[in-house]
């Protein structure tokens, strides 16, 4: 039996929903696409997490879309090491997206200013034109907005979610793995055969080749970080002790 937040266990959530939906890009639904499952990843922690998930994806055949923050203290997106995976990604046939961190927005009316600066910053240092983003932590006022940006894919635009306060009455269904919980619903346990239209959402720093509880995935993803700093400091440094 497979554990939780294993790859082994993504690998039958992407099989069970490949049996009722066609897996498509954003860029591929529009208002007369009657069934769709459109599936992204917000990139919280770990770059390296991020890159094992989408070398995951490849061998499954899928192509989704990995969504990376600029305003983050927990990875440098723009380290010669990540930027070097981010472009990895990109070759399997992943799209990139910016995940808009937005604490640093201090007037809703430059909205719109603010991400396409963030998304041209991402994208000068990549070298990939970004074409979409998802709101980190969005406050309702953001996605109430429905946010319509010329040449940008908004991953909350009501042809992807459904905003509402009745979940029990969504023309979208949304499932997201926020804080290692199934808030909305665990995939093997949903009903897909009655859903027609799904997004769905991982969080890459939860998913491990082993799967792990979130306790342990914590250790283990701070082992890791610890291992990174390490190492970093090692090549800068030859009078580092440890």
């Amino acid at each position: 039996m497979h554990n939780s937040f294993s790859h082994t266990e993504y690998g039958e959530i992407i099989s069970s929903i490949q049996k009722q939906l066609p897996i498509l890009d954003y860029s591929e639904v529009d208002k007369s696409t009657s069934k769709f499952c459109v599936i992204r990843h917000d990139v919280e922690f770990s770059v390296d997490r991020a890159y094992d998930l989408a070398l995951y994806e490849h061998s499954l055949g899928i192509k989704t879309s990995y969504m990376f923050q600029i305003r983050n203290n927990c990875y440098n997106i723009f380290s010669d090491e990540n930027l070097s995976k981010i472009k990895l990604i990109v070759d399997m046939g992943h799209k990139i997206g910016l995940h808009a961190h937005m604490n640093a927005l201090k007037d809703i009316n430059f909205i719109k200013d603010y991400i396409i600066n963030d998304i041209n910053i991402l994208s000068s240092f990549i070298g990939y034109t970004i074409d979409r983003f998802s709101f980190h932590r969005p406050k309702k006022e953001y996605l109430e907005l429905n946010l319509d940006i010329p040449n940008i894919i908004n991953t909350y635009d009501k042809k992807y979610f459904h905003l509402t306060e009745d979940l029990n009455n969504l023309n979208i269904t949304y499932l997201a793995d926020s804080q290692h919980k199934w808030n909305y619903g665990h995939p093997l346990k949903s009903n897909l055969k009655s859903i027609n239209k799904l997004q769905l959402l991982t969080h890459p720093y939860s998913w491990t080749k082993e799967g792990l509880d979130n306790k342990e995935n914590f250790i283990t993803l701070l082992t890791e970080k610890d291992n990174e700093l390490r190492n970093s400091i090692n090549d800068e440094c030859k009078n580092f002790p440890l």
